[in-house]
């Protein structure tokens, strides 16, 4: 038994990856302004691997592809 809705379920699972995204830029901003030795420069990396991950994401999390709509053919056999 869920005690979430199923509407508040999809939610969730479309902009969870956006969500972990901004985590790793997060963290990876943490780490480039706070870091020591070899850590600001891995910071940087990740700062733009999440970036890149986010924006795709969030293409992902505004166009999602639904089932059917205007121009959608089925054909049966």
């Amino acid at each position: 038994m869920s005690f979430i809705r199923p509407e508040a379920q999809a939610a969730i699972a479309r902009w969870w990856g956006f969500a972990l995204a901004l985590g790793f830029v997060w963290l990876g901003g943490w780490w480039a302004l706070r870091g020591v030795g070899f850590l600001p420069y891995l910071g940087g990396l990740i700062v733009i691997g999440g970036v890149l991950f986010a924006g795709d994401q969030l293409r992902r999390g505004l166009f999602v592809a639904g089932k059917g709509g205007v121009g959608v053919v089925e054909v049966d056999e």
